[in-house]
C-alpha cells in the first residue's frame, strides 16, 4: 500500500476527520485531529484563515526558537540542581541529580554552539 494512503488510514483509525480541503503545497486531503489541521504527506500542521467569505489555507510556520530564553531556563535548572546537589547525601538521589546535570550541561553546550552559527 502507498505510504501516503497508509498514513491517511492511520489518521482515520486514530479518530481524525478527513476534510474536503487539500494541502496548498501537495494537494493531499487535510485531516483534523484534536483541533489541529494536518497534512500527512507533508508531515506538517496547516492553518485555515478566513478572508472575506472565502477560506485561505496557509502552512503553519514553525516559531523561531528563542535561544537566549532557552539558555536562561537551562541555567536556572542547573542552579536549582546545584543547590539540591549541595544538600543531598543519599547516593541514589545524588546519582539522579548528577545525571540530570550532565544532560542539562550538554544541552547548554548545544544551545551555545547553535547560537554561534
Amino acid at each position: 500500500m502507498d505510504d501516503k494512503i497508509s498514513k491517511m488510514a492511520d489518521m482515520l483509525r486514530a479518530g481524525a476527520s478527513m476534510l474536503s480541503i487539500t494541502c496548498p503545497k501537495c494537494n493531499t486531503p487535510l485531516f483534523k485531529y484534536k483541533g489541529e489541521i494536518y497534512c500527512v504527506n507533508c508531515d506538517r500542521r496547516v492553518k485555515i484563515v478566513k478572508e472575506e467569505e472565502t477560506q485561505k489555507i496557509e502552512e503553519e510556520k514553525p516559531q523561531p526558537m528563542n535561544l537566549p530564553e532557552l539558555e536562561s531556563t537551562v541555567l536556572d535548572k542547573i542552579k536549582n540542581l546545584n543547590n539540591i546537589l549541595r544538600e543531598e547525601s543519599n547516593p541514589d538521589n545524588l546519582d539522579r541529580v548528577i545525571k540530570q546535570l550532565i544532560l542539562l550541561l550538554d544541552l547548554l553546550e548545544r544551545i551555545r554552539r547553535i547560537g554561534k552559527i
